[in-house]
């Protein structure tokens, strides 16, 4: 995150949809939270295209984020 000042958050999954990992910038880091997200459009478009960039907006009007 320090290297690439443009991501404000990465959320690895694992192949059956579950988060791995939240780091984020804005918000607290999470660890094994083996939430599921496999029916979720941003996990299936990774896996179709093997990586996902969010649309971009404002948080609390500030940056693009």
């Amino acid at each position: 995150m320090r290297q690439v000042p443009a991501i404000t958050e990465s959320e690895p999954f694992d192949p059956t949809g579950h988060e791995q990992l939240r780091v984020s910038r804005l918000a607290m880091d999470v660890i094994g939270s083996k939430s599921r997200f496999s029916n979720d459009p941003k996990f299936k478009e990774a896996m179709a295209r093997k990586t996902y960039f969010s649309p971009i907006y404002f948080r609390k009007e500030s940056e693009p984020t």
